[in-house]
């Protein structure tokens, strides 16, 4: 199959915002009702709360079931065109582009509670002992699965789909039960972390990159595409492994070191910041 560079169709871009405008129309539309007609109730304190919480359910169920109806992006890499997983995806993309909308997911961000009944209408796969913060970007919560106990800071990025040399790629992203992941990180698509992963503010998690048990990231850490960081390892801050790169079970990579691609360090290795490596 090419790689080449493909221009989207002007047909993709039109569908999506006519799906757009509609799920908007429709949410909108079941909002309202919800809240207008509904007679009036006494105390007046209590028509008021009644009718705010009319509408926020209201919105969860039309989310629900849009989510429900509409397809989800399968994983893989997809040619842009006329072909059927393409066209899940433009559905998919809709969708989540109305939901991260200010003004549809404001009333539901200032709880943890809401934040978690708000992605869980969206498909994602979540405990209800997930910590979750108020800034968190997640570009389609159906592709996303998370284990009991995590804790996410503010600022993490979850993307699951990238365009690129023609084609959609879409992965799952999953985070294993007990990690903490730092403010400001990126997980790129079919990232993978394994429990009780403990990865520091600003790193990025390349595509199908994984991270296994125990392993200490610190900040500014960069995981390219395809790396494997083996369970208990740790990797010092602002160390960079490679393309396909693997550090063994329980190796240490020191602090501003480099791991070329498709390198392999050994199990209990150290791997310093000017390349030398012994066995620890």
């Amino acid at each position: 199959m090419s790689d080449r560079l493909v221009r989207e169709p002007w047909w993709a871009s039109a569908l999506g915002d006519i799906l757009r405008l509609a799920l908007l129309l429709v949410l909108g539309a079941s909002v309202a009702a919800a809240v207008i007609l509904p007679p009036a109730a006494h105390p007046a304190w209590l028509d008021v709360l009644g009718r705010i919480l009319a509408g926020l359910t209201a919105e969860l169920l039309v989310l629900l079931i849009a989510r429900a109806l509409l397809p989800v992006a399968r994983p893989g890499a997809h040619r842009i065109g006329w072909n059927r997983d393409y066209l899940r995806c433009l559905c998919s993309m809709a969708l989540n582009d109305v939901a991260r909308l200010s003004v549809v997911r404001a009333p539901f961000t200032f709880f943890r509670l809401g934040r978690l009944l708000y992605l869980k209408a969206l498909g994602a796969e979540l405990p209800w002992t997930v910590s979750l913060p108020d800034q968190l970007t997640v570009r389609d919560p159906s592709l996303w699965i998370v284990g009991a106990g995590v804790q996410l800071e503010p600022g993490v990025i979850v993307e699951s789909s990238l365009h690129g040399a023609g084609r959609i790629r879409v992965g799952r992203v999953s985070i294993g039960a007990g990690c903490l992941i730092g403010a400001h990180t990126v997980l790129m698509p079919g990232s993978v972390i394994a429990h009780e992963a403990r990865i520091g503010p600003r790193v990025m998690i390349g595509e199908d990159a994984r991270v296994g048990v125990g392993v200490t990231i610190e900040s500014g850490v960069q995981l390219e595409r395809g790396a494997d960081v083996g369970s208990y390892a740790s990797v010092g801050w602002g160390a960079m492994i490679g393309p396909g790169a693997c550090i063994g079970d329980r190796a240490r990579v020191a602090a501003g070191a480099v791991i070329e691609p498709e390198l392999n360090v050994g199990e209990r290795e150290h791997w310093t910041s000017a390349g030398a490596h012994r066995r620890a």
